[in-house]
C-alpha cells in the first residue's frame, strides 16, 4: 500500500476517535512476527504505525531470521517495541512470547508480509469493547508478491453471518467462514484462556483461537475489507503457485482443529452436542482439500480410508447441507467436485489451480465469478499495493 494511500485513508476516518455508544476505546496491541521477510516487513510495520487509533502499541518479533529482517526492524527505533528470538522454533513460541509482552485489551497479529487498513482497529473497537466478543473478523483483499491485486477478497461471507450462525457452523463442521491470521482481532480476556499454546499441535496459532472462539462468546463479522493478504511462493500458507504437497498440511491442520474442539467440549463439560462421525466430512472446503490431495498426490494422502467415490458423495452432500454458503457457491462447488472426481488425472491439477490459486485464473473467469457473487469484490477503489 503506497504511503499516500495510507495517509488519504487515515484522513478519511479521523474525527471518529470514539465510536458512538462506547465510553472509551479498549487499548490495542498490534503484533508482527517476522521470519525472513525483510523484503515485506517494512510495509507491514508502516501500516501498523499508520493505524488511526489513539491507544495502540506495535510489537515486532524477529523470529530467528537469517536475512536482513532484524536490521529493518531495528531501523524503527523506539516507534515500535522489539522482541528478538535468536533461534527459530516455529510460530507458536513466537505467538506465546509476543502475547506475554502485549499490554492491549485488543490483540491483533498482522502477518509480516501483509498490510492493514488504517481504520481496522476503530471498526473492531466497539465490538471488542462490549465484553462478550472474543473475536472480530473481516475480509482480506488478495495480493500477490509483486503487489498486484485481483480486486477480489475473502472470505466471501454470506449475508448476515450472525454469531449464532457461526456457532452452528463450528458445531456442525468444526469450521466456519473465517480468514487467516491477519483477518482477526481478538479480545485479551479470551486469549488468556488459551495461551500458552502447546507447540506440537498447530502450525499456526490462529487455528486454535478461531476454532474455539465461538464457544466463548459472539464472533462478530465485519463484511468489508480491512486488510490486505499477500500470496507468494515464500508464504507457508499462501500459494503464489499451486503446491500440491500443501494439501496434506491443510488437511492435518483441519483435523487438529476438530480435535481441539472435541477436547475443549470434553474438558469443560459443555452442554453443546456434536453430531456423530468426523465433523470435517461435512465441510466443503476441507473436502476439497482431501479430494485434491487424493487425486494429485495419492502417495502422500493422510486420511487412509478416503476413496474418490466416497469423497465425491461427501462433497456433494456438504454442498447441499453446509450452513453459511451462498447458493451459487454451492452450485459451482458441486460441479467442481464432480469434475475433480471424474476428470483424467492430467486435468485435475488445472481444476485445483482454478479453485485454489486465484492469481492463475483467467481475468474473464474472475469477473464472472465476482458478478455471480461466488467471490467477493475488493474495495471499490483499492489502495495501491507497495511496488516491490
Amino acid at each position: 500500500m503506497a504511503t499516500t494511500d495510507l495517509k488519504r485513508s487515515s484522513e478519511q476516518v479521523k474525527g471518529s476517535a470514539v465510536p458512538d455508544g462506547l465510553p472509551h476505546l479498549p487499548s490495542a496491541t498490534v503484533i508482527i512476527i517476522c521470519y525472513n521477510y525483510a523484503h515485506y516487513v517494512r510495509f507491514a510495520i508502516d501500516s501498523a504505525l499508520a493505524l488511526d487509533y489513539p491507544d495502540k502499541e506495535v510489537i515486532v518479533v524477529d523470529n530467528g531470521s537469517t536475512d536482513n529482517s532484524r536490521a529493518v526492524i531495528e531501523s524503527y527505533g523506539d516507534r515500535i517495541r522489539r522482541i528478538i528470538i535468536e533461534h527459530n522454533e516455529g510460530p507458536i513460541p513466537a505467538f506465546n512470547a509476543s502475547f506475554r509482552a502485549a499490554k492491549g485489551d485488543m490483540i491483533y497479529w498482522l502477518d509480516a508480509d501483509d498490510v492493514v487498513a488504517p481504520d481496522a482497529l476503530l471498526q473492531a473497537a466497539p465490538l471488542i469493547g462490549r465484553g462478550d466478543v472474543p473475536k472480530v473478523q473481516f475480509r482480506l483483499e488478495a495480493f500477490d508478491g509483486q503487489g498486484r491485486s485481483l480486486g477480489t477478497s475473502y472470505p466471501n461471507y454470506p449475508d448476515n453471518l450472525t454469531p449464532d450462525k457461526v456457532l452452528k457452523d463450528v458445531l456442525t463442521t468444526a469450521l466456519y467462514p473465517c480468514p487467516p491470521t491477519t483477518g482477526n482481532i481478538y479480545a485479551r480476556w479470551f486469549l488468556e484462556k488459551l495461551i500458552p499454546l502447546p507447540t506440537d499441535v498447530f502450525d499456526g496459532a490462529d487455528g486454535a483461537f478461531n476454532t474455539v472462539a465461538p464457544l466463548y462468546g459472539k464472533v462478530e463479522t465485519i463484511n468489508r475489507v480491512l486488510a490486505y493478504n499477500r500470496s507468494h511462493d515464500g508464504n507457508y500458507w499462501g500459494q503464489g503457485h499451486l503446491k500440491p504437497e500443501m494439501f496434506k498440511v491443510m488437511i492435518k491442520h483441519d483435523l487438529a482443529r476438530e480435535a481441539k474442539l472435541r477436547e475443549y467440549l470434553e474438558q469443560t463439560g459443555s452442554l453443546y452436542k456434536l453430531p456423530k462421525g468426523r465433523l470435517n466430512d461435512r465441510a466443503v472446503l476441507h473436502l476439497q482439500y482431501r479430494l485434491s490431495s487424493l487425486r494429485l498426490l495419492p502417495e502422500q494422502h493422510v486420511v487412509p480410508d478416503d476413496t474418490v467415490p466416497a469423497l465425491l458423495l461427501k462433497g456433494l452432500r456438504a454442498c447441499a447441507t453446509s450452513p453459511n454458503i451462498k447458493f451459487m457457491q454451492r452450485l459451482l462447488a458441486a460441479a467442481w467436485f464432480i469434475g475433480m472426481a471424474l476428470a483424467p488425472r492430467p486435468l485435475t491439477k488445472q481444476l485445483a489451480v482454478l479453485r485454489f490459486n486465484s492469481f492463475a485464473r483467467p481475468r474473464l473467469l474472475t469477473r464472472l465469478l465476482r458478478s455471480l457473487g461466488v467471490v467477493a469484490p475488493g474495495r471499490q477503489v483499492p489502495p495501491a499495493s507497495p511496488s516491490l
